[in-house]
């Protein structure tokens, strides 16, 4: 195996799949990197939902799922990394595989939800440590959603990959209110400081 360093982002500047230098500090960089970011976090995520005691057929599930979630993360970190112009060359019909891997996120969203009683308060994280990792896992892809935004004027095919890092943020925070549920944790709800 060679080096994994080669010094050739010494200067501050990175090259783009497609052979473009940009600044390390560039909004695209600094998106990729919270998409990096949020998929360590869901690794953190899943090693903790492994350990929690839920049942293990629903812990599998639930892995398949994330699983499926790091794969598609990993998708969007390669397309940000990608010069648009070079989408099609390298990456086929991923952004397709996006949109149809946004729909599932809602179906599962939706799946977990007609479980859940209705609340109309605001949540406190916490309850255990898979719980209070899946808000962790939501605020992350809130800032990633941020950030996707501040993209979208320079390339119309980031809105593909935005539409599903937004639905990512409500899917975790469903996911933590099912794991509350299955696993009978009680939920702190927020209280307005009087």
């Amino acid at each position: 195996m060679g080096k994994i360093y080669t010094k050739s982002g010494d200067s501050g500047t990175t090259t783009l799949v497609g052979g473009k230098r940009i600044s390390k500090n560039d909004e695209l960089l600094e998106a990729y990197g919270t998409c990096d970011e949020l998929n360590s976090f869901i690794g953190l995520f899943l090693a903790e939902t492994k350990c929690s005691g839920i049942e293990k057929d629903e812990a599998d599930k639930i892995a398949d799922i994330i699983t499926d979630v790091q794969n598609t993360l990993f998708d969007i970190g390669g397309l940000l990394a990608t010069e648009p112009e070079y989408w099609v060359e390298y990456w086929k019909n991923r952004p397709a595989i996006i949109e149809e891997k946004t729909v599932a996120l809602e179906q599962q969203i939706d799946k977990w939800s007609e479980t859940l009683p209705q609340i109309r308060q605001f949540i406190l994280p916490g309850g255990s440590k898979a719980t209070a990792t899946a808000h962790v896992c939501r605020t992350v892809c809130r800032r990633l959603e941020r950030q996707m935004v501040a993209l979208n004027g320079r390339f119309k095919g980031y809105l593909t990959l935005t539409k599903y890092i937004n639905r990512l943020s409500d899917f975790f925070f469903i996911l933590s209110r099912f794991l509350h549920q299955i696993g009978n944790i009680p939920v702190n709800l927020y209280q307005p400081t009087k």
